[in-house]
């Protein structure tokens, strides 16, 4: 993070100096609010998605419990529940989608604001755990947080086959369990 606020911070200000002069277009597009805003939606990996599977698809006790558990916090952007509560470091199953996400969500919004679809953000610093859709509204009014919606339904669907693997493996783990109990 020190690093990213290094790059990003004087962008930031310097859209903040336009939006408060009156500016209606922002001169940066890569600022410190974009990164949290679009990129880093849901915390690292780009969570919201996985927590949603798990709240709407989960078979096994263990990853329904974790689902009605993370979700709140998933969309503050906090996704400390999920990583380790998962887990998802040193998940072999889990990597790609951990690494697709963010990196998808970053390309595609670049993408959509270098054409202008939505607009380049106007600088404020959101706190940590702004929740997801008031911190695309605040930064960049309706279209930052239909985007956001966007992005999170994309979390959703590159995280919904990984997760029924690993689902499906905590449903034999746990009748196994059962079985050894009964």
């Amino acid at each position: 993070m020190p690093f990213l606020s290094l790059l990003y911070m004087q962008p930031d200000l310097e859209n903040l100096d336009a939006y408060a002069a009156g500016a209606t277009v922002m001169p940066n597009i890569l600022t410190n609010t974009w990164w949290f805003t679009f990129v880093q939606l849901g915390g690292s990996g780009g969570i919201i998605g996985l927590a949603l599977c798990m709240l709407l698809f989960a078979k096994s006790d263990r990853y329904k419990t974790l689902g009605k558990l993370a979700i709140v916090s998933a969309l503050c952007s906090i996704s400390e529940p999920v990583v380790f509560g998962f887990p998802l470091m040193l998940n072999a199953i889990m990597f790609i989608p951990m690494i697709v996400t963010p990196l998808l969500s970053f390309i595609l919004s670049y993408a959509v604001t270098v054409a202008g679809i939505i607009p380049a953000l106007n600088g404020i610093q959101l706190g940590t755990g702004t929740p997801v859709l008031l911190s695309g509204l605040l930064a960049g009014g309706v279209p930052a947080l239909v985007w956001q919606i966007v992005i999170v339904a994309l979390q959703f669907a590159i995280y919904l086959p990984f997760f029924r693997i690993c689902d499906k493996q905590a449903v034999e783990e746990e009748s196994a369990e059962a079985s050894a109990e009964a």
